[in-house]
């Protein structure tokens, strides 16, 4: 799996790039997850160069996240840049899809459009989910795997 040094931090991605491809699609996943949450089908989308990131604080990127949903924007521009992409289809979910809200507001020339999956303009955090990461990790972990693609 490739890893690219952007200018905050170091992404590794993962490429799909079938010959002839005639779309591409960046895949950018939710709140503590990684690239491995998208099915293996979307991963590998038939005539589609499909990039799916770990998101930094996620999978194989460092282990520092960002304080801000921007923050994490900034980043996934500038992996867009670094790799001269064009006409991308940033597609999020969850966290991902408010990052891709902040991708598409930068409207750079290269993203062609957003699908958004389980998002919204502002997210909010169930307070079970806070409650538990507070007094019982395992249990914040089950109701994060529980209600992640509500």
């Amino acid at each position: 799996m490739p890893k690219i040094q952007l200018p905050h931090t170091d992404l590794f991605y993962a490429p799909h790039l079938p010959s002839g491809a005639h779309h591409t699609v960046l895949l950018i996943h939710g709140a503590g997850s990684s690239r491995l949450t998208w099915p293996a089908e979307l991963r590998r989308l038939p005539n589609t160069a499909v990039y799916t990131l770990d998101l930094p604080g996620h999978g194989r990127s460092q282990p520092q996240g960002r304080q801000t949903v921007a923050g994490y924007a900034q980043d996934v521009l500038d992996f867009i840049e670094a790799l001269s992409l064009e006409n991308v289809f940033v597609l999020g979910h969850s966290m991902g899809g408010a990052i891709a809200q902040q991708v598409g507001l930068a409207a750079p020339p290269a993203v062609a459009g957003l699908i958004l999956l389980g998002t919204g303009a502002k997210l909010s955090v169930s307070p079970q989910i806070l409650v538990a990461l507070e007094e019982d990790f395992e249990t914040a972990v089950d109701l994060l795997n529980q209600y992640y693609w509500g």
